[in-house]
């Protein structure tokens, strides 16, 4: 249940001010809220003793974030507006149509709304809100602070950098920019991807990969979930898709030889055999005689250099991605998450609005995941500190 702190104007009890408040939120803000697993509240619905400033200053910095009610340009709202601003807080304003909102906040998103009798009237208002709030969940309530770029060139930034780092169940999330990475902990088969994801599996330079019989590999685990009985028809398309692509012959056993297209190689397959995915095979790991199966931080660069040629291509601005290179490949697995961190910050930040999504395997609930939060948490810290001062 994620939390919504309403920053409104309040009044004594019996005044035009309060019920003013009470219509907003009883007949705009609560409709709009209902089913979208947000639970919202106001200053005075907190019963807790103590310092009402203490409270508030908390409840905004907890919350996921904030509906801030303009009417009347009350002092307080905007004191509360800014401190919900600077703790990276999401925030949708409301203002009566008949006031005009203030410069300084005129890139929020913003209602304008009128009290009229008429429920049509009301619920254009109430989808209004509803779309601006579902807006924010697909960011994963992640935004950047209008004072960030101001404290980092003066040396004030004093924020922790884990609290830039979004918590929602067993998934966290940075966004610098226009680049959202999130990861998510689970199995990459079981998630639900729309049209404008791409779903990016590991394969090997020969791209004859067993792995895609084995469902404890990342390839097979999405294959066999999503087509199964229907592996080869996959194969077959594969193959000509392989026709016309550049290729050496390498020894990849002693004296064995096959044709290899090269570490970042890739195939991309649109909604194959009628599906309703999108999916691109990346070589990720190499083979050469003497050394087995490998990946290096380079092969995971141009991997991802790859499908983020795919993603320009067609238009694409969401990437479902497992730790390259972790299974077969032998590298670490905070190694690869860490890696495929560092290529995105460099590959994928000036493309506005991507959101990727690298996947940290586990089987089920009740065992661990194959990277601890602790350390994932880490990682989008260094990530976070290492980009920001670019």
């Amino acid at each position: 249940m994620k939390k919504c702190f309403v920053i409104s104007p309040i009044g004594e009890e019996g005044s035009q001010v309060r019920e003013h408040a009470d219509t907003v939120f009883q007949y705009i803000i609560k409709p709009a809220t209902r089913n979208l697993g947000i639970k919202i509240y106001r200053a005075d619905h907190m019963l807790e003793p103590g310092r009402i400033s203490d409270q508030m200053f908390h409840e905004i910095f907890s919350s996921d974030l904030c509906i801030a009610i303009l009417t009347g340009h009350n002092p307080n709202v905007f004191y509360e507006l800014a401190l919900a601003q600077m703790a990276r807080r999401p925030v949708i304003v409301l203002i009566a149509k008949h006031e005009k909102i203030p410069f300084d906040v005129q890139d929020l998103r913003c209602i304008f709304y009128e009290l009229s009798p008429r429920r049509d009237i009301l619920d254009n208002y109430i989808n209004q809100l509803k779309s601006n709030l579902k807006y924010f969940k697909y960011c994963n309530y992640s935004v950047r602070s209008p004072f960030d770029s101001f404290l980092r060139r003066t040396g004030l930034d004093s924020f922790d950098q884990d609290q830039a780092i979004q918590e929602d169940e067993s998934n966290y999330s940075v966004t610098i920019g226009n680049l959202t990475i999130r990861i998510i902990i689970g199995r990459i088969e079981k998630l639900k991807c729309n049209d404008k994801c791409l779903i990016a599996l590991p394969a090997n330079e020969f791209f004859d990969d067993e792995c895609i019989n084995d469902s404890q590999s990342s390839l097979g685990a999405y294959m066999q979930h999503h087509f199964q009985g229907r592996i080869s028809e996959i194969q077959s398309i594969v193959k000509s898709k392989l026709c016309g692509l550049s290729y050496s012959e390498v020894e990849k056993e002693d004296k064995i030889f096959a044709a290899s297209y090269g570490i970042g190689a890739k195939i991309y397959l649109d909604h194959p055999l009628g599906s309703d995915v999108r999916i691109a095979l990346v070589a990720v790991t190499t083979k050469r005689s003497g050394e087995g199966l490998k990946a290096t931080l380079k092969s995971i660069y141009k991997s991802l250099q790859s499908i983020y040629r795919i993603m320009v291509d067609y238009k694409l601005n969401i990437l479902y991605i497992p730790t390259l290179g972790s299974g077969h490949g032998a590298l670490t697995k905070e190694f690869s998450l860490f890696s495929i961190m560092m290529s995105l910050g460099e590959l994928f930040c000036a493309r506005p609005n991507m959101k990727v999504n690298i996947v940290v395997y586990q089987k089920d609930e009740s065992s661990k995941p194959e990277i601890s939060p602790e350390n994932i948490k880490y990682a989008l810290s260094m990530y976070k500190k290492l980009f920001t001062s670019v």
